[in-house]
């Protein structure tokens, strides 16, 4: 390839990088008003002819498994290993990154 295709290909490259940032933006707005729209009415599911939307906070637990192998190995002696604090171990979220809806939240 040549030096002049290769400038070529990093332009198109960095074109379409920055079109495809943009359309995540663009992307990410349109969800943001979907989702106020149904917490606004109180609304789980939207329906229509051509299509079918689903919002649900979810919350899911994972083990953080890099900080278990970052304790140190039990030896021999007698003295029990530190307990790890227990936010190091669990996270909780949200893929949505929205709060569970409230009932007073939704009347």
């Amino acid at each position: 390839m040549s030096m002049i295709e290769m400038e070529s290909k990093v332009n198109e490259l960095r074109e379409l990088k920055r079109l495809a940032d943009e359309l995540a933006g663009e992307i990410s707005a349109l969800e943001d008003e979907l989702k106020a729209h149904m917490t606004a009415t109180g609304a789980d599911e939207l329906h229509g002819p051509s299509f079918k939307i689903t919002w649900k906070p979810v919350t899911s637990s994972r083990l953080d498994s890099k900080a278990l192998k970052l304790r140190p190995p039990q030896s021999g002696s007698s003295s029990p290993r530190p307990p790890l604090p227990a936010a190091s171990l669990w996270h909780k979220k949200s893929p949505l990154h929205q709060p569970a809806k409230t009932e007073m939240q939704r009347a």
